[in-house]
């Protein structure tokens, strides 16, 4: 964007074409310097993030069916726990 700015004043005055359009060159290639490391970094954080997020919640979701799993085994084993002890009376 600033570079298409520098371009654009660069038609217009030839002082801005020398030295002012220069100076918003050097200004964009500092600030790239300084800046997209530390924007690469972020992104890798924030990925790396978003991904042990999803492990966490893919774990939580295999953990749920397990519970559920559990609890409709021990309810079955209720259900027939009133037959065993009448087939043990018998």
């Amino acid at each position: 964007m600033a570079l298409k700015s520098a371009a654009i004043f660069e038609k217009k005055d030839p002082f801005i074409k020398t030295q002012g359009a220069d100076l918003v060159k050097e200004l964009v290639q500092s600030i790239s310097l300084k800046y997209i490391p530390i924007f690469a970094v972020l992104q890798k954080t924030v990925k790396t993030i978003v991904s042990k997020i999803k492990v966490i919640i893919q774990n939580y979701g295999q953990f749920i069916l397990k519970m559920e799993m559990d609890l409709s085994l021990m309810a079955e084993c209720e259900l027939l726990m009133p037959h065993s002890q009448q087939l043990m009376m018998i």
